[in-house]
């Protein structure tokens, strides 16, 4: 529940994932869903990171974040959504 992705995805709208793994190939600057140990899942483009993934919102008002490989419970690939806002 974040706007973190806004315009595009805002809070309320829901999003398809397809797992790939703990620690897939990505291809950097795509937008994955990271399942994390502490924080729960977490839409943002993505780019692997020597020790992590950094995970960028396209949203402004956000800044960069860092996960780190140990912290990773699964990434997911999103597939489609369901935009319930006009």
């Amino acid at each position: 529940h974040s706007d973190a992705m806004a315009p595009r995805l805002k809070a309320g709208d829901y999003v398809a994932l397809r797992h790939i793994g703990s620690h897939p190939k990505i291809f950097n600057g795509e937008v994955y869903c990271i399942d994390t140990k502490n924080t729960g899942f977490i839409v943002r483009e993505v780019s692997n990171m020597p020790d992590g993934y950094r995970l960028h919102a396209r949203s402004e008002r956000y800044g960069d974040d860092f996960i780190a490989y140990e912290d990773v419970v699964g990434v997911y690939e999103v597939v489609g959504a369901v935009i319930m806002t006009i």
